[in-house]
């Protein structure tokens, strides 16, 4: 909560759908504490798995980020990527990602999957992602490239699925799979209870399953 902002004007959100490559943004924050901070730049790719860790947690999580080379660096994490309709197309966020030495890099949260996530906390008052009942870790040789399945949780949708340890994910509802970071991004755009199709690379054969994904623990 916040006192006396009667004068403030809500921002307009956008349509992170309709992005594409090249199209000009501004990112403003307050970088290392230095307020009113505006950076432009342009969009330099689109549902870019990221893996990112918070300060203080041990927890990694994976956005489907929207890569900008507009400057974000620490403070301007939460405040909005903005295009040239003043529009919010995203929300900067800014940690551990790729490489610490990176330069030139800057990630958003799509306002789409912003929208969604507050919509539920304020119908709901909690926010559960889905889930498939299974660990992966990322492979690349002659027969397949993607997310080969490491564990698979008793009596978890994956098992339901007859998805099998070792199988390893190519396809995820539309969305293909090139390794674990992918696999991450697409099954959280899956919607819990709503079956969905797998594809999984089995003994060199391709196999498609359908797994109907169950809610994790996150409040």
């Amino acid at each position: 909560k916040v006192d006396n902002v009667d004068n403030l004007v809500v921002a307009r959100m956008g349509d992170s759908e309709k992005l594409q490559v090249g199209e000009e943004v501004i990112a403003a924050g307050a970088p290392l504490g230095l307020r009113s901070t505006v950076t432009t730049g342009i969009i330099s790719a689109l549902h870019r798995p990221i893996p990112l860790s918070g300060d203080g947690s041990d927890t990694d999580t994976v956005i489907d980020g929207v890569q900008t080379d507009a400057s974000i660096n620490h403070g301007n994490s939460g405040g909005p990527l903005i295009n040239m309709n003043a529009e919010v197309i995203g929300i900067n966020t800014a940690g551990k990602s790729l490489s610490e030495s990176a330069s030139g890099l800057g990630f958003a949260i799509p306002v789409n999957e912003v929208k969604q996530v507050v919509e539920t906390l304020i119908e709901k008052g909690k926010i559960a992602h889905p889930t498939l009942g299974l660990t992966a870790r990322s492979v690349s040789n002659d027969v397949a490239n993607g997310a080969q399945i490491a564990n698979v949780t008793k009596g978890g949708p994956a098992e339901q699925a007859g998805i099998l340890e070792n199988d390893v994910v190519v396809k995820v509802g539309d969305r293909d799979v090139a390794d674990a970071d992918e696999f991450v991004v697409a099954v959280r755009q899956l919607k819990i209870g709503e079956p969905a199709p797998i594809e999984v690379v089995r003994d060199g054969r391709r196999v498609t399953l359908t797994v109907t994904p169950g809610p994790d623990n996150s409040t």
